[in-house]
């Protein structure tokens, strides 16, 4: 009995071994897909690059064709957002300058228009210095400096 039962165990091995021998094999699987290899420090092209972390906040509020504040300290070298609250019935802008003279903006230093109640975010890195802010829309009535210092 015992050689039967090991005649039936190799069978069955054998069906199992075949089994798998026919459904693995065939020359009508298509080709594996390549998975691509990202080398450690070298940006994936497929994936955005992440933005750096919010490391200070600074809220500012339009209201009465007014921002307030209009003086803002900030800290040097490290992420700032700046987040624009229209109180007001009319839409404004936060554009911010490297110059008191409204001529230089910074790099993504614009909100562009924000409409009635809407909030807008500006997130930038300040070098020491004086920084100015207005409103393109209101440029006379609503301006503000922003000092960067460690």
């Amino acid at each position: 009995m015992g050689g039967a039962l090991r005649r039936g165990t190799l069978v069955m091995a054998a069906a199992v071994v075949a089994a798998l021998a026919f459904a693995c094999g065939g020359d009508d699987d298509p080709e594996p897909t390549p998975t691509p290899t990202v080398v450690a420090g070298t940006p994936d092209p497929s994936r955005p690059t992440p933005a750096p972390p919010i490391q200070a906040l600074v809220s500012i509020e339009a209201k009465d064709r007014a921002f307030e504040p209009t003086s803002i300290l900030a800290p040097v070298g490290i992420v700032v957002r700046l987040t624009l609250a229209n109180l007001d019935d009319t839409p404004h802008t936060l554009t911010v300058y490297a110059d008191e003279d409204f001529l230089e903006p910074l790099p993504n230093g614009d909100t562009g228009e924000v409409g009635e109640g809407a909030i807008a975010k500006l997130d930038l890195t300040f070098e020491e210095g004086e920084y100015y802010y207005r409103c393109e829309i209101h440029p006379d009535d609503m301006q503000g400096q922003i000092v960067a210092n460690d």
